[in-house]
């Protein structure tokens, strides 16, 4: 008999993932990425932050194998735990930036992300098999468009937050560096409250078993090989599309943000309340598709963003090129659009993924497979394209014309593959 409602330990779920949300948004997010700029980063070194966080996620994949021995739920609290104390070493990195050299700032950063980022890589893998045994199939859209509202309030008053302070101290001096600083260190007592909700989630997918649901069979934890789950041509098509989707992604997510900042000239505080509004737009979008998604199904919406995609992209071409010449007035718009666009994209692709592999015989491990493939993908792209703007600093276009052109070409092959999909799996 399939559940009407979703568990009641939901709720440690979504307090959870606010506060992690709104934590990671100041680590991880825009805010991270200006201070970066702000202590001199080149374009390379933005693309390896950038990296950072998708690559060491690979190390789900060597964890995958103790993880039910350990507990999925119990692994994760040890990687976000590390994380969380790794922050404190972040609080302080706009401190030392105040004497220290450019080049030991910048190299003491990478390595402050770099550790960040391996401990949280630890426990990456684990989140999606927890979920898909506490969820029964018949509910994942609601849940999961209920889990991205909530971590969309957090964003927006992380964000709200973090751009008041920035644009009260949007200086070159002293005082900008001591207001990232009480960023970071907002991020590290969100992070650290977040944990105690991680906690109380129920772990029904191995050593933390706490109870039984109908759909935690034994066929979906069963352990297989890892190379039988690449004979599966559902698996990889739509793997394929992730990887694409996760380049595309990854790489934008960076470079728009610098390209707003250098050739726009929008203020680091601006941009970020901007990632705040995004985050608003993100919350209508959820509560439009949350009545619908479970009932329509992911394709439909997933097809419609990648159309509206298709003019972000090109409006920032046209300001690349210079062709329009009022960019200060369309970059917020479309930056805050944006949010609209990834929340309607990603609630559907993530249910579609559960949906396809959850309740299969080595669901934990497809879920880690895909988790590994699409975190190369993103934490290469901008390394990679880091570096090829670097180059592209005399090129007789502007060099992020390049950039936004690649974006609108691959969003045509991302389209072309999704109609390979089969939702029905």
């Amino acid at each position: 008999m399939q559940q009407s409602t979703l568990p009641k330990e939901i709720k440690y779920a979504y307090l959870f993932m606010a506060l992690n949300t709104a934590s990671f948004q100041i680590a991880l997010g825009s805010p991270l990425i200006l201070f970066a700029r702000e202590i001199g980063a080149s374009a390379s070194v933005l693309g390896l932050i950038a990296g950072l966080t998708p690559l060491l996620s690979t190390l789900q994949m060597p964890m995958a194998s103790v993880a039910r021995r350990i507990g999925y739920r119990n692994l994760m609290f040890r990687g976000w735990g590390g994380r969380v104390l790794t922050l404190i070493w972040l609080t302080v990195m706009p401190i030392i930036a105040q004497w220290a050299s450019r080049e030991l700032t910048v190299a003491l950063l990478v390595a402050c992300m770099m550790t960040f980022n391996f401990v949280r890589g630890l426990g990456a893998g684990t989140w999606l098999p927890l979920m898909s045994a506490l969820v029964p199939r018949t509910l994942r859209g609601d849940y999961l468009s209920r889990e991205r509202l909530y971590s969309a309030i957090a964003s927006v008053t992380a964000l709200g937050v973090s751009g008041i302070i920035l644009a009260r101290n949007d200086t070159n001096g002293q005082h900008s560096l001591i207001a990232y600083a009480v960023l970071f260190g907002l991020s590290f007592i969100v992070g650290a409250i977040s944990l105690h909700f991680l906690r109380l989630v129920p772990d029904l997918t191995g050593a933390g078993q706490e109870m039984s649901t109908a759909e935690n069979t034994p066929a979906a934890l069963e352990v297989l090989r890892w190379r039988d789950l690449f004979k599966d041509s559902n698996f990889r098509r739509f793997a394929l599309f992730g990887v694409l989707m996760q380049i595309l992604i990854a790489s934008s997510n960076t470079f728009s943000i610098v390209f707003a900042r250098e050739e726009i000239g929008l203020q680091d505080g601006s941009l970020v309340l901007l990632s705040a509004g995004a985050s608003i737009a993100s919350m209508i979008g959820l509560f439009y598709i949350r009545p619908r998604l479970d009932s329509m199904g992911s394709k439909p919406f997933m097809r419609a963003i990648l159309l509206c995609w298709v003019i972000y992209y090109a409006l920032w071409l046209l300001m690349a090129l210079k062709i329009i010449s009022f960019g200060v007035l369309i970059v917020p718009m479309i930056l805050v659009a944006n949010g609209f666009f990834i929340s309607v994209f990603e609630a559907p692709s993530t249910r579609l993924l559960m949906n396809m592999f959850g309740d299969r015989a080595g669901g934990p491990q497809f879920f880690t497979l895909y988790g590994v493939l699409i975190s190369l993908a993103a934490g290469f792209a901008p390394m990679i394209w880091g570096a090829i703007l670097d180059l592209l600093r005399s090129a007789t276009f502007s060099r992020y014309s390049y950039f936004f052109a690649a974006e609108i070409v691959l969003l045509g092959v991302v389209a072309l593959l999704l109609r390979r999909v089969n939702e029905s799996s």
